[in-house]
């Protein structure tokens, strides 16, 4: 395998914290910041645990800032509301080098999604649907 890729994700709702679980699943590391700093809060001290889809338990590395989170990796992915794409990509673009990769994960919301993809439970089909809990498969 060759080295493990730097991975800075903007953002600290379901789907950054899945992303950072996926990547860690996968041999990479992954940094997260948090625009309001809140979400990442628990982090700094404790692991993140995913389980479902992904089951696993490590500790996950906190930027301080846009500025560290871009310096720090070797790409980019912004993962959060679309509402607050504009406020993260001022704060990134300052840093942002001419070799890295930044990744825009265009959703409106987690919940959002879930409500809208997700059919109603007793309802027969073929897909599978993850949220941050399990995964269900309505068959």
């Amino acid at each position: 395998m060759s080295d493990p890729m730097r991975i800075g994700i903007a953002g600290a709702g379901s789907i950054a914290l899945g992303t950072a679980a996926a990547l860690h699943q996968n041999g990479h590391v992954a940094m997260l910041w948090s625009p309001l700093g809140a979400g990442t809060k628990a982090l700094t001290t404790a692991p993140l645990c995913a389980s479902g889809a992904i089951e696993a338990e490590f500790m996950v590395a906190i930027a301080s800032s846009a500025k560290q989170l871009v310096d720090e990796n070797d790409a980019v992915i912004i993962a959060l509301p679309a509402y607050g794409h504009q406020t993260v990509m001022d704060a990134l673009t300052p840093h942002i080098r001419a070799d890295q990769h930044i990744i825009i994960s265009s959703h409106a919301s987690a919940r959002e999604q879930h409500t809208l993809r997700r059919p109603p439970f007793g309802k027969t089909n073929n897909n599978r649907y993850i949220n941050t809990n399990k995964t269900i498969n309505d068959k």
